[in-house]
């Protein structure tokens, strides 16, 4: 990805680029690499592995206040988390329902393989609640975290996370590709049609974009509308005669279509 990133740069005089990355990119050999690099990051953080020292600062300094936040410097880069009242009750919400599992658990209520909030008593398989990571949970409830290498003095709290919020451009583009234009499942293993594969499906990506913008509609209702417009044509050997035989076009694919036919003439 960051040979891709390099050459992007170089190709488009970007001068300092910021990679935006959710937490599943997050490890030391990442952020070292692109520390090395001179890069800037912005990457979201996975708060429940944070050291507890670190998250109880956070919830002082928070104080549970609906969209403050907070920096704290650590190995991975300046730490920045927001406190959100919205997020505060839909996580308090899959806490208890966790912690009511795992009480059913340790009861002998409820067979699970895997249950949160629970450790191993002893070698006989039995449970017991982990009452210090319930106290973590309570301590994380409401906050979301993104580290982060840029200064305060050039992008504020709320830059970097309004930058790490852009992320939903990304996840929005991959489910158009996989669901509206159906670009999966894939069965290709030689390189060449890897790469055909991948420059056709971000084409169409492209075209869907494009489509969208002209018409501002979503490309599922431009699909929806347009693609029983079809034309047959046949051909009688007899007669030499070639008759096109058209689909009923309805207002709706009518409108799509005039929408695009003015977009294009310009």
């Amino acid at each position: 990805m960051l040979d891709v990133l390099d050459n992007f740069t170089k190709k488009n005089g970007v001068d300092k680029p910021i990679v935006v990355a959710d937490s599943a990119m997050l490890s030391y050999e990442n952020i070292e690499e692109l520390k090395q690099r001179s890069l800037s990051y912005i990457v979201g953080a996975r708060l429940a592995n944070t050291p507890l020292s670190i998250i109880k600062e956070a919830s002082d300094k928070l104080q549970n206040k609906d969209g403050k936040s907070i920096r704290i410097k650590t190995e991975h880069g300046e730490l920045i988390i927001e406190f959100s009242k919205k997020r505060y009750g839909k996580d308090k919400y899959e806490m208890e329902k966790q912690i009511l599992k795992a009480k059913l658990l340790v009861e002998g209520k409820l067979t699970a393989k895997r249950t949160k909030f629970i450790k191993h008593k002893n070698k006989e398989n039995q449970y017991v609640i982990n009452e210090v990571l319930v106290e973590k949970a309570k301590l994380l409830l409401g906050m979301k975290g993104y580290y982060t290498n840029i200064g305060s003095t050039i992008l504020s709290n709320q830059d970097i996370i309004t930058r790490y919020h852009d992320l939903w451009h990304v996840e929005q583009a991959f489910r158009i590709a996989k669901s509206d234009l159906a670009s999966r499942p894939v069965f290709h293993y030689k390189n060449q049609a890897v790469r055909s594969h991948i420059l056709i499906c971000f084409t169409a990506l492209m075209f869907s974009k494009y489509l969208e913008i002209k018409t501002k509609l979503p490309i599922r209702k431009i699909i929806d509308s347009i693609w029983n417009v079809t034309e047959a044509k046949l051909f009688n050997k007899v007669t030499s005669q070639t008759i096109y035989l058209e689909s009923e076009v309805t207002s709706k694919s009518k409108n799509i279509i005039d929408l695009l036919n003015k977009s294009l003439s310009y």
